[in-house]
């Protein structure tokens, strides 16, 4: 089948309106270092990601008839990223999010509201688009049209690529869908019942069909697994002013790679240095490298990759 995109990503979006501040405070008020305002959103800002690497990327999901929804729009389309199955809800608020991000520290607090506008349905689903992807990427926000368009992309030989992070909206059937399911270090432990996410990477493998399976963690880097196989990667040293967003790009990176080779040590790779890079910014998306620039950037900082060793008695699963 030809392949007319090489990423999908279906999914949140949101606008973003971020500040950077000298000190997270419980109470009173302080004045803002830096202030920006741009799209967000975990497969939104993969979408994006994706695009920026040099894949032919799409975003499938819904925005109102507002002035965010006009401007999440816009973002996509200055990034080359196809809008023509996002569906606009006339009288509906697009989604919004609040985020103030300590200076010093990187620390962050976000409060956010999804608005009115409601997400595709299994009917408004682009079947074509899906079917002729490489890639198609999920987020948990919403698993009605995320499990559609699992099955569709399953029909089709697709890759299925999961963002696992949110506990509560992750059904069953999306985990078992997932080609390459990735979990954050909280929902990897809380979904399995492990006590560290090595141990959770056996379960999560369990859960269905994947290839891959993997537990993001932060500044600690990110581990994988494939055919019993794990490998992990330490995070690469940068100037940190801001994580918003890193889990997001490394996502898509990871899947963007892997469906060219097949590699998951060389996806890991490609995916953390991604990831690293788009911390030097603030916000999710201004310091996304592009394809040139990250293979530039893993030229000179070769990953140390490695299998981590496995202690038995730490690995519990309850």
């Amino acid at each position: 089948m030809m392949r007319n995109f090489d990423f999908v990503a279906l999914g949140h979006c949101d606008m973003d309106y971020i500040a950077l501040i000298p000190v997270l405070t419980p109470d009173g008020k302080t004045e803002m270092i830096e202030q920006l305002e741009q799209g967000g959103g975990p497969a939104a800002t993969a979408a994006v990601a994706a695009a920026r690497l040099g894949g032919a990327a799409a975003f499938i999901g819904a925005v109102g008839d507002d002035e965010p929804g006009r401007r999440l729009l816009a973002g996509f389309r200055d990034e080359n990223v196809d809008v023509s199955a996002v569906a606009v809800r006339p009288g509906a608020s697009s989604a919004v999010a609040y985020c103030w991000i300590e200076r010093d520290s990187g620390r962050r607090t976000i409060a956010w509201r999804r608005g009115t506008c409601r997400q595709p349905s299994g009917a408004e689903l682009p079947e074509e688009m899906i079917a002729s992807a490489k890639v198609l990427h999920l987020d948990s926000y919403d698993p009605a049209p995320a499990e559609q368009a699992a099955r569709i992309a399953a029909g089709n030989g697709v890759l299925i690529s999961l963002d696992a992070d949110n506990p509560d909206s992750t059904s069953p059937e999306l985990l078992a869908a997932a080609d390459i399911l990735i979990a954050s270090r909280v929902f990897a432990l809380k979904v399995t019942g492990c006590d560290n996410p090595e141990a959770a990477l056996d379960r999560l493998a369990g859960f269905g069909r994947a290839a891959v399976v993997g537990v993001t963690l932060g500044d600690g880097g990110a581990i994988v697994r494939r055919n019993g196989r794990t490998s992990a990667a330490p995070a690469f040293k940068v100037d940190v002013r801001d994580t918003t967003g890193a889990g997001d790009v490394f996502h898509a990176a990871f899947a963007l790679r892997f469906s060219e080779t097949g590699d998951e040590v060389e996806s890991l790779r490609f995916a953390s240095g991604a990831a690293a890079l788009k911390c030097r910014g603030l916000g999710g998306r201004t310091a996304i490298p592009s394809r040139i620039e990250l293979d530039e950037f893993l030229r000179g900082n070769p990953a140390v990759l490695f299998e981590p060793a496995t202690h038995m008695e730490n690995n519990k699963c309850h």
